[in-house]
């Protein structure tokens, strides 16, 4: 009877070599099986009990571990997934799952696949990148698309992978979102653009911090202050809410759908508008074509003010009584210039004129300032032409460089519009032993002044003013006088009393030493000689040379004041020029 195998000594499995041998029979043979075709012969291996199966290895019990359900685990003995590693008994380093490729040109990849799509991590042959590519297409080697690289220095790439990475992050055929909740931004690289993912969101660069933000090489500058920010434009320290600097044209503001672009500036009190309104540019309140604001027509380059469409280099309309001011405050000296600077020829005028009629259909009045004229001759006068006219006959006074004014009729002031001062010089004269005479007209008599003589040897003066100076020339015969006294009398006439001082009932005599009898002024003449021009001017007199207006003036010139009755003991032939200023008032 032969050994059972049940009787034979048991061995572990770790004592078994490639030296044994199994034995195998049949009905009707028995033979032996070496371990190696042993391990060839094994189609599967089913657990024995609900605990799984496990292949480990001889030094460690690590490897692979199937489980009753179907799941592998590798250093693993509880997987949870269809495969799933551990690290039991291996170092970290090595917990991982490689798939190698023979050679650097060979393919190296795995991949995820359902029956609708398929996912591939691969490196591709001759290749260091890392690919995540799909397919869609079913079939059992599937056509897939790049959708995700990285290249070895860490360049990540959201594209098919037909390029090489050359940026950190890159992006190609859509837009990348950033998003939480409902709010986000995207970058949209079809329009270069970047902006919020849901409607009415705003859009905010440091919000949250005071740093500055920069667009562009310092194009835009934001100073990110939360009490006072600015902005510059081509400016890194801007030192206003908007600072812009540069050179020539500083900016360009368009409307490309209507006619009109404005800008508009307010404040607290009132809101002012810069615009271009078809053909004109305005400045004003109103934000629109307005008489309110001051209009410039690009067109014709003409200036308005109070209307809309001027008809001249600068034209002013106001519905209302205003006047025009030009003010210089700081400065000692102040003009505003009329300029003729025609070049091709002589400037004829440089005139200002005064029209009635309309602004289409003017009636020029009157004409004011420069004119250079050949016929008739004007050499840079300042003249009043009637209706602007070059004319002779329109030319109707005019003041020339020399400082004299010609006047077409004359100077009156009947029409009480003459007032001011004004001087005007009287001839007159002495004659014989008429020691009283008339300082405007040529009549001397003997009569003093209270007389009643034709003669009136005293004018009237018809305002008030002063002798400013008298001129004396001897022409008779007599070689030279002696001394004598040069009077001056004003007194004002009293209704049906002589002309006089108080008292006087028959005339007003000359002068005494005692006695300055009615004289408002007076000097001492010590000589004079024949043909010999004798200047007295006003500050010579003592007292006055001053009158009121309606006095009666009178000049005498009296010998021997000291005598009793001063008067002229010797004829005299003199011939005197009086300058006499007045001060015209208006008594209407």
């Amino acid at each position: 009877m032969g050994t059972k195998f049940t009787d034979l000594s048991a061995i572990t499995s770790s004592t078994i070599t490639d030296n044994f041998v199994f034995a195998v029979a049949t009905t009707t043979e028995t033979d032996q099986l070496s371990l190696n075709e042993l391990q060839k012969s094994f189609t599967g291996l089913t657990a024995r009990t609900t605990n799984g199966i496990k292949i480990v290895g001889k030094t460690k019990p690590s490897g692979l571990f199937v489980s009753d359900n179907g799941l592998v685990g590798v250093d693993n003995n509880s997987p949870n997934v269809a495969l799933e590693v551990g690290d039991s008994f291996l170092s970290t380093d090595v917990a991982q799952v490689r798939v190698t490729a023979g050679s650097s040109s060979r393919q190296a990849s795995y991949s995820l696949k359902d029956t609708s799509v398929l996912w591939k991590f691969t490196k591709k042959a001759s290749d260091t990148d890392f690919y995540i590519e799909v397919s869609q297409d079913g079939g059992a080697t599937p056509s897939t698309t790049g959708v995700f690289n990285i290249d070895v220095s860490g360049n990540v790439g959201i594209f098919n992978g037909s390029t090489a990475l050359s940026n950190k992050f890159y992006v190609s055929g859509g837009t990348i979102k950033f998003e939480s909740g409902v709010s986000g931004f995207l970058f949209d690289p079809s329009t270069a653009e970047i902006k919020t993912s849901s409607a009415n969101d705003i859009f905010y660069i440091n919000k949250t911090n005071n740093d500055d933000v920069v667009l562009g090489n310092n194009v835009l500058y934001v100073d990110n202050n939360i009490s006072t920010p600015f902005v510059g434009i081509n400016n890194v320290i801007p030192a206003y809410p908007l600072d812009v600097k540069g050179t020539g044209q500083l900016g360009r503001y368009g409307n490309n759908t209507t006619a009109t672009t404005s800008l508009s500036f307010e404040n607290t009190a009132r809101t002012g508008y810069i615009g271009v309104y078809n053909t004109n540019f305005q400045i004003g309140p109103t934000n629109s074509l307005s008489t309110n604001n001051l209009v410039y027509d690009l067109a014709n380059r003409r200036l308005g003010l109070g209307v809309t469409t001027p008809i001249a280099k600068i034209h002013a309309v106001a519905t209302v009584a205003e006047s025009s001011i030009f003010e210089c405050s700081n400065t000692e000296t102040c003009k505003s210039t009329i300029l003729n600077s025609y070049a091709s020829g002589p400037a004829k005028t440089a005139f200002q004129s005064f029209a009635t009629g309309t602004a289409t259909s003017q009636i020029t009045k009157w004409s004011i300032g420069l004119l250079n004229s050949i016929s008739p001759a004007f050499d840079s006068v300042f003249a009043f032409s009637l209706g602007g006219s070059l004319s002779a006959s329109a030319i109707k006074a005019y003041l020339n460089v020399d400082g004299d004014l010609d006047i077409k009729g004359g100077i009156t002031t009947s029409g009480n519009y003459t007032k001011g001062k004004f001087v005007q010089v009287f001839k007159t004269r002495l004659t014989g032993n008429n020691i009283y005479f008339d300082p405007f007209s040529e009549s001397s008599s003997s009569s003093p002044s209270g007389h009643n003589s034709v003669l009136c040897p005293f004018g009237i003066t018809p305002y008030a003013g002063r002798i400013e100076k008298i001129q004396i020339i001897s022409s008779d015969n007599i070689s030279s006088y002696a001394d004598a006294r040069f009077e001056i009398a004003a007194v004002t006439p009293v209704s049906n009393t002589p002309v006089g001082v108080t008292g006087q009932t028959t005339f007003l005599p000359c002068s005494t030493s005692a006695t300055i009898s009615g004289a408002i002024g007076y000097l001492e003449i010590a000589s004079i000689t024949r043909n010999e021009l004798l200047t007295l001017s006003r500050t010579q007199f003592t007292n006055t040379t001053a009158f009121a207006s309606g006095q009666l003036l009178q000049y005498r010139v009296c010998q021997d004041a000291n005598a009793s009755s001063p008067g002229q003991t010797t004829a005299k032939n003199f011939t005197v020029m009086s300058t006499v200023s007045f001060t015209v008032t208006w008594y209407g």
